[in-house]
């Protein structure tokens, strides 16, 4: 099964509700969902109108003080690095170095959880 332009176009704003969404299971399960997403578009470039939208709520989602969530969280960014040209996700990396440096443990933590993530995605 693949996903389409038009599936995106329905379905980002509801994933984007549940990324906002302050329950646990709700929060993960949509990340997860973006993840697999991500990987079915027949384009990666059709994913990328949407991209606005989701990137903020995944950040965020990395910042939960939740494991299973923030686990969630950077396997949905491999899965854009892995099916997303790299130059389209340009500020991730820079974001997630800076959070490295926070003085907040729990988002360091899930700083760390998604650059090891994104960097095994991209193979370095």
């Amino acid at each position: 099964n693949q996903v389409d332009a038009a599936a995106l176009a329905l379905v980002c704003p509801v994933l984007a509700a549940a990324l906002k969404h302050r329950g646990h299971d709700t929060n993960r399960h949509a990340a997860q969902i973006v993840g697999a997403m991500v990987l079915l578009v027949r384009t990666p470039r059709v994913f990328l109108p949407h991209l606005p939208l989701i990137q903020p709520l995944l950040q965020q989602a990395l910042m939960s003080p939740t494991d299973e969530i923030v686990n969630t969280a950077a396997r949905a960014f491999g899965a854009l690095a892995r099916g997303l040209p790299e130059e389209e996700i340009p500020e991730v990396v820079p974001w997630m170095q800076q959070m490295l440096r926070s003085r907040d443990p729990v988002e360091r933590r899930g700083a760390a959880v998604g650059y090891a993530e994104l960097m095994a995605a991209l193979g370095l």
